[in-house]
């Protein structure tokens, strides 16, 4: 490979490595838009689970509230009959049956009034989850639109540098281009290509030697890092 193809290739490395940076761009822009659709999901979910929470808690209140109107009955009953007893034994009865729904009377009341304070709550979270979900749907769309036009400018600038590769490959001969797909497939983005300094390869340090060095910086040759694998490109002359 004359020494040409190899400079051919360094300029095709670095408009790829451009590429690489628009990228970059692009998915930090992406991350704004799916972080918050990640916030927006999770508070829905969020939501949903407070609206099956209400649901249960309106079901348990209508029994407890049910349970509490049928022992008032029984009271009221109670009551009305201690009025007309007329001998100690049905009076005691009566008393009997009042110590025990008066307590149950007493400890629905606590229950209702639990689930009361838990509905209230709920009712809060929900509102909170709504006024978050409407108020995140704008900021989600201004932020779409804004990275959107941000990323267009990323890609329309791929768009040419993809180009300019494709012109520079055809520009040299099929075996180079060859060398380069092969080596972009593994490589891409993290140096397909090398240099040799000091008998060591740039990027993994391997120890090339000094003979292999002065071989490739003399250019004609195609080497690649016995540890890497990477292309070893002339360092002095490309």
């Amino acid at each position: 490979m004359i020494l040409e193809h190899f400079a051919i290739l360094v300029q095709v490395q670095g408009l790829d490595k451009k590429i690489s940076q628009h990228l970059k761009n692009i998915s930090t822009q992406e991350e704004r838009v799916l972080s918050l659709k990640k916030a927006r999901d999770l508070r829905e979910q969020r939501r949903k689970m407070d609206l099956d929470l209400r649901d249960q808690l309106k079901k348990n209140l209508n029994s407890k509230e049910k349970e509490l109107f049928e022992k008032d009955q029984l009271i009221t009953r109670s009551l009305e009959r201690q009025k007309s007893a007329s001998t100690e034994a049905q009076c005691k009865a009566i008393e009997n049956e009042l110590a025990q729904f008066v307590p149950q009377k007493n400890k629905l009341e606590e229950e209702i009034y639990e689930l009361l304070e838990k509905q209230e709550v709920i009712e809060q979270n929900i509102q909170e989850h709504e006024t978050f979900l409407t108020g995140s749907l704008k900021t989600l769309n201004d932020i779409q639109s804004e990275v959107d036009s941000l990323t267009l400018k990323d890609r329309e600038e791929i768009k040419i540098l993809e180009e300019r590769i494709q012109l520079d490959l055809d520009s040299a001969p099929p075996s180079v281009k060859n060398i380069w797909n092969e080596l972009h497939k593994k490589f891409r983005f993290n140096s397909p290509l090398t240099f040799v300094e000091n008998g060591l390869c740039l990027e993994c340090r391997y120890s090339v030697g000094r003979n292999l060095e002065n071989q490739i910086d003399k250019g004609g040759v195609v080497e690649y890092c016995p540890n890497c694998k990477r292309l070893l490109a002339p360092r002095k002359r490309v």
